[in-house]
């Protein structure tokens, strides 16, 4: 930033900032104890960006489809949501990946069923975004046919979603693509998504990794990595893993291997053909 006193010209120079540098500070959950900070990258922050659109490119790839279009060319889409941004999902992986795409952004203070339907009618909305409770919470009885019917995507994450909702949403949504995402704070948001057939076909999966990613089954115990099939701890390494939890060295280095794989403290296992499923969160120590 420029002294406010400065000369234009002053104000002109673009500011100096690496994609190494620090740009955010999310807290997580705190499941297993207090919230901690996680400080994320520029390089970290805008991850979800491609990792969302190669989601979306490789299921066109998989069914013989044209790429979708992107850019002025492609139709604006509407996205309804309702997540706070002060979680990293509702931030990284709705507002910045909409907003990277041109999307009209369709935002709630807070969740009620019944004005999310209203507003669903009321602005066209094309796509929800949302946790799995959200989606299947919206209010039938206040959506019309005519207002279900432009909905062309459904995307949720944050929460497990129970076995039946895939079903439920082809339901409500036919003309939907429906996908999910899994990751956590610590890797600014999604690492792992799926849509369309692959998801159809495996519902209970969370998908295949990111283009950014890559995934270890590892037994905590020995630390070795398990074959497919294997229940361990699902470890993540990408750019888009914390640089560390904000002034606290000690839970960082429990969290992050010398050679940058972050401990999700997730318990999991691979199938043969690498879709991730999760099982269960480790206890703590």
């Amino acid at each position: 930033m420029g002294d406010y006193k400065g000369t234009p010209e002053e104000w002109k120079k673009e500011p100096e900032c690496l994609p190494e540098e620090p740009c955010s500070i999310f807290f997580t959950s705190g499941t297993t104890g207090l919230p901690k900070g996680v400080l994320n990258s520029h390089r970290g922050f805008l991850t979800n960006i491609p990792n969302s659109t190669f989601n979306r490119a490789r299921h066109n790839l998989r069914i013989g489809e044209p790429l979708p279009k992107t850019g002025p060319q492609a139709p604006q889409a509407v996205n309804l949501i309702a997540n706070p941004l002060f979680h990293v999902m509702g931030t990284t992986s709705f507002v910045v990946v909409g907003s990277a795409g041109g999307s009209k952004l369709v935002l709630m203070r807070k969740w009620d069923k019944v004005a999310a339907a209203r507003l669903v009618e009321r602005e066209k909305v094309t796509g929800l975004l949302g946790v799995p409770y959200m989606i299947l919470d919206l209010d039938d009885d206040g959506m019309s046919e005519s207002s279900r019917k432009p909905i062309v995507g459904v995307a949720f994450g944050g929460a497990p979603a129970p076995s039946s909702m895939l079903a439920d949403l082809k339901k409500k949504f036919p003309g939907a693509l429906i996908g999910e995402g899994y990751g956590l704070t610590e890797t600014n948001s999604v690492a792992v998504n799926i849509c369309g057939p692959d998801y159809t076909t495996r519902p209970l999966t969370a998908g295949l990794p990111c283009p950014v990613n890559d995934l270890l089954i590892v037994d905590e115990n020995t630390l070795t990595v398990l074959p497919p099939g294997k229940i361990g701890e699902v470890w993540i390494r990408g750019p888009n893993v914390l640089k560390c939890y904000w002034k606290d060295p000690e839970a960082t280095n429990q969290a992050i291997t010398k050679d940058g794989w972050f401990r999700s403290g997730d318990l999991g296992y691979l199938d043969d053909e690498g879709f991730l499923y999760i099982k269960d969160r480790r206890k703590p120590p």
